[in-house]
């Protein structure tokens, strides 16, 4: 397991991105959480999840 992307009190069953140390979006079965915060289940759902992996992307690029 690889622990730049899981974290060691995380269950498997999560998804979770991660910038350093910093959860950027974690992707459970309870729903999706941005930086820790979860993001309600609206229409703007899936707008906020692409907005936190398009942010995480940029951050990475910007730090090469």
């Amino acid at each position: 397991m690889d622990e730049k992307f899981y974290g060691i009190d995380i269950p498997e069953k999560n998804i979770v991105f991660r910038s350093d140390n910093t959860e950027m979006l974690r992707v459970s079965p309870e729903g999706f959480y941005v930086r820790g915060i979860k993001v309600e289940q609206d229409p703007n759902e899936a707008e906020a999840v692409y907005n936190a992996i398009k942010q995480m992307i940029m951050w990475d690029v910007l730090k090469r």
